[in-house]
């Protein structure tokens, strides 16, 4: 309820939200999701998240332009940072079958 409330009392804001979908049943982690993709009031969001459930949505339904995935990873003692291009985010959704994009995630030094 909490993060509804802030997509819908919000306008033209900074929205953050931590894991978000953090213990939630699976139908409104994607609802969460694809509520913030459709959200327009000209929120800008910053989301943490491990999951892919509620990432692939927002990949799927976010204007191209408006979106921006990055991966934090841990080398050589530093938290690095990496932007997926946009030629990972396309290649991860070609991907016919869910279980194939959710992989992904769970292999993700392809993409480091």
């Amino acid at each position: 309820m909490f993060y509804l409330a802030a997509i819908e009392t919000n306008k033209d804001s900074v929205i953050v939200f931590e894991e978000p979908e953090a213990h939630a049943f699976p139908y409104y982690t994607k609802y969460l999701a694809e509520r913030i993709a459709l959200d327009d009031n000209n929120n800008q969001y910053f989301i943490s998240t491990h999951n892919p459930y509620f990432l692939l949505p927002i990949i799927e339904k976010t204007p191209k332009d408006q979106v921006g995935i990055f991966i934090t990873y841990f080398e050589d003692y530093q938290t690095r940072v990496k932007s997926l291009s946009e030629e990972d985010i396309k290649e991860i959704m070609d991907m016919e079958i869910m279980d194939m994009k959710i992989d992904v995630f769970f292999n993700i030094e392809r993409f480091l």
